[in-house]
């Protein structure tokens, strides 16, 4: 149970990230690089996407499960001092003059939401990452309680299968991305 309320945490918290970090890039970046910019930042993330799995099986593997978490949260750590040392106006030089004068950050939430789900398009797309986060998360789920109750001396076979099926998904991800 604690599995997948973890998974529908992570879930969660990436829905509020991928949008943000994808419509802070505009507002950072001159109008002349934004293509390049959105280019190798793309490129990071879904590389990530596909090597990451794969990296973090062989630091578990030696440095143990437990303390890939200490060291992933030391990662966010440092990652939310990066971006607190940007300066506050270098993120409004991509901000229109209306969008400044929002003061209220739940109804700006609120109007955003209704922007998104009120595109038949944009809610048939949620709708299928939808159903693809909830395939994933059983998936994950069920791998590790069956890891744990059955196959505890198969575990590295099984990890590297789920390894795999994460990276190809990425991997076609990726390349719907570039068509």
């Amino acid at each position: 149970m604690e599995d997948l309320c973890v998974g529908l945490l992570l879930n969660i918290f990436n829905a509020f990230f991928t949008p943000t970090y994808r419509a802070i890039i505009p507002q950072i970046i001159e109008g002349k690089y934004f293509r390049e910019a959105v280019g190798l930042s793309t490129a990071t993330f879904q590389l990530l996407g596909i090597l990451g799995p794969a990296l973090a099986g062989i630091v578990a593997v030696w440095l143990g499960a437990r303390q890939i978490f200490f060291l992933d949260g030391i990662s966010f750590i440092i990652a939310a001092i990066l971006i607190l040392s940007i300066p506050g106006i270098e993120l409004q030089k991509g901000v229109s003059a209306e969008a400044r004068k929002s003061q209220n950050t739940w109804s700006d939430v609120i109007k955003g939401i209704r922007l998104l789900f009120g595109n038949k398009i944009l809610r048939f797309a949620l709708s299928i990452e939808f159903v693809s986060a909830i395939a994933g998360a059983m998936i994950l789920v069920n791998t590790i309680s069956h890891i744990k109750n059955n196959l505890v001396l198969m575990i590295n076979i099984m990890v590297g299968q789920w390894r795999f099926l994460v990276s190809v998904q990425q991997l076609q991800h990726f390349i719907r991305q570039f068509r």
